[in-house]
């Protein structure tokens, strides 16, 4: 049973990355399902995480932010599973930006952040949340701090060879040549985020971009 919830969650993930809203929520739901009659507590809250990160992508913005929050606390409460702590945060932190409350999403993503490089643990997840949580509160505004969020995703990626974050990057830089008035850049960055994302077979991601 614990096997079978971790890979729902990891299916959860894949379809993070492809762009496959519609199928992340079934695989989570299941997940938490498994878990309720599971004995592994742990597995629980994996399964907890899998549901938060499932609805963001479903853009259910409030039941992801309660789910997250009650995963981040149970986490730290019991001590477990805090390799995840830096993902937690980082998406908790787009969930509560998306609600409105962008000043403490910021501290979320600040956070995010933070742990990710204590730890040294792979950090494009928190850049690349930080540098949304921003574009979200500040705008334009906060063009060179984004900037810099997304040089460090980037570094981050090569440092990790963590290759499924890169058409990610390019939509935000893409987004940032937006808010900047560069359409040049805006569509040069949309077509290679287009282009990555067909040849990793992220069919959701490349169907949302190709619209744009």
């Amino acid at each position: 049973t614990e096997v079978l919830i971790i890979a729902h969650v990891n299916s959860v993930t894949w379809c993070t990355f492809t762009g496959d809203a519609a199928r992340a929520l079934p695989h989570a739901r299941r997940a938490v399902e498994l878990a309720e009659a599971a004995t592994g507590k742990t597995t629980g809250l994996v399964a907890a995480v899998g549901l938060g990160r499932a609805l963001l992508l479903n853009e259910q913005w409030s039941d992801a932010a309660t789910t997250l929050e009650q995963a981040l606390a149970e986490m730290r409460a019991r001590q477990a599973a805090l390799n995840a702590e830096a993902f937690v945060l980082g998406d908790l932190a787009q969930a509560v930006a998306a609600l409105g409350d962008c000043g403490r999403a910021r501290v979320l993503a600040d956070e995010a952040v933070s742990v990710a490089q204590e730890r040294h643990l792979m950090g494009a997840h928190s850049f690349l949340a930080r540098a949304r949580v921003l574009r979200a509160s500040d705008g334009v505004r906060a063009a060179a701090a984004i900037e810099t969020d997304l040089r460090q995703a980037l570094a981050e990626l090569e440092r990790t060879e963590a290759r499924a974050y890169a058409p990610l990057i390019h939509v935000e830089r893409a987004e940032l040549a937006r808010l900047l008035g560069d359409e040049t850049t805006w569509k040069r960055e949309l077509r290679e985020a287009h282009r990555l994302f067909i040849e990793m077979g992220a069919t959701g991601h490349a169907e949302r971009v190709g619209r744009q």
